[in-house]
């Protein structure tokens, strides 16, 4: 979390944002992302900085950035700078690929781990 907050902090630096907060979840918890939301909703940001577009929730980014954007808050990846629809979709589905690669996996690793039990 400190390395993607630094992150981010220095890429606002370089753009010359001023931080004005920081909304970080740990775990599970989403307390923070909807603190921003709510904080949107009040206009007391116009630019959220993350250090991925899977930082705004894996599964419902497009619902985040939605909202984001109904709110007019711009939102800026580290790695893709300025994100719209049309980039926010393409990573979407990046992120798609790359979780069912990751669970093909790990199924993969426990069937190799039940041939080696099996074995013995």
């Amino acid at each position: 979390m400190h390395r993607q907050e630094h992150d981010c902090r220095e890429l606002c630096q370089r753009l010359g944002l001023n931080v004005a907060g920081v909304y970080a979840d740990a775990g599970k918890s989403r307390k923070e992302r909807v603190r921003m939301l709510d904080d949107a909703g009040k206009s007391m940001f116009d630019t959220v900085v993350v250090e991925d577009v899977d930082r705004l929730g894996r599964a419902d980014v497009a619902h985040v950035f939605a909202a984001l954007e109904d709110a007019a808050i711009h939102v800026i990846s580290c790695g893709q700078g300025l994100l719209t629809r049309k980039n926010l979709f393409i990573s979407a589905i990046a992120v798609g690929q790359e979780a069912r690669k990751r669970a093909y996996r790990m199924r993969q690793g426990k069937l190799m781990r039940l041939r080696v039990v099996r074995g013995s």
